[in-house]
Parts: structure tokens; sequence; C-alpha cells
């Protein structure tokens, strides 16, 4: 579900620049991916279940058809 500029455009960037603190890349690859999982449930994204509650929709349909 996360976009592919996430993957290979930002997360390699981090990887390299925590090597230099020791930090290996598949552990910055891991917090890649539990940061976009919880992306959805932070209180930025309150808006959006709001709006989705309202008008009794799913998740999913919205991703289907919101423009990307």
């Amino acid at each position: 579900m996360a976009d592919e500029g996430h993957w290979f455009g930002v997360v390699p960037v981090l990887a390299e620049s925590a090597a230099h603190y020791g930090i290996p890349a598949n552990e910055t690859a891991r917090a890649g991916a539990i940061g976009q999982i919880l992306h959805m449930m932070g209180l930025t994204s309150a808006p959006l279940w709001v709006l989705l509650g309202l008008v009794k929709a799913e998740l999913g349909d919205f991703q289907r058809y919101a423009p990307r």
C-alpha cells in the first residue's frame, strides 16, 4: 500500500544516513514499514476518519477511487 517513492526514494537515503551511525539497513527498512502502517492511525488523519464516518464509506473504497 505504500507508494514506491517512499521505498525507492526515501528509505535508501535514510538507510545510507543511518549506516554512518552503525544502524543496519534492514533496521531502517523495518522502521519504514512500521511507519507506513502507523501513518493512518496518527492524529493528522483524524479528519479523514471523520469524513469516512460521515459518508459511511470504508477506507479501502476511498483509496480505490482517490486520485494519486
